[in-house]
């Protein structure tokens, strides 16, 4: 009597045990479905944008005209742009846009933008390359 009262308790154990692993992943796999996931950085809409310097516009590492130079758009090319940010005065703007679709940045004195955009803080800008006062 003894024993049948131990392996009824196992069994009982054993089967409380197993129903509770079962019903983990069902919890996991339900936890947070109603939900959308997180918008990611490069979920983030680029804006075209056209060269409208007759001489072209300078791709620079960074948003200021000493930073290095990436390459260049030439006039009338269509630029994808991400955000933009003041920095440095280029004759007599002060934004530069960050382009989407590869590394570096434009100032937007000689670029045109379809529609606005949003703002964005420049990494990485080295002290010694941003002018004085700016």
């Amino acid at each position: 009597m003894q024993l049948n009262r131990k392996i009824a308790a196992g069994l009982a154990a054993g089967a409380l045990a197993a129903g509770l692993m079962g019903s983990v992943p069902a919890v996991a796999n339900t936890h947070g479905a109603d939900k959308a996931p997180a918008p990611q950085a490069e979920q983030v809409r680029a804006v075209g944008g056209t060269v409208i310097a007759r001489t072209g516009v300078i791709i620079r590492a960074y948003p200021t005209t000493t930073s290095a130079n990436l390459g260049s758009y030439a006039y009338g090319a269509r630029v994808q742009l991400r955000c933009q940010a003041a920095t440095e005065n280029v004759q007599g703007n002060r934004l530069w846009f960050k382009l989407a679709n590869r590394s570096g940045w434009v100032a937007a004195r000689w670029v045109q933008n379809d529609a606005p955009l949003p703002t964005c803080v420049p990494t990485m800008v080295k002290k010694d390359e941003m002018p004085e006062g700016k």
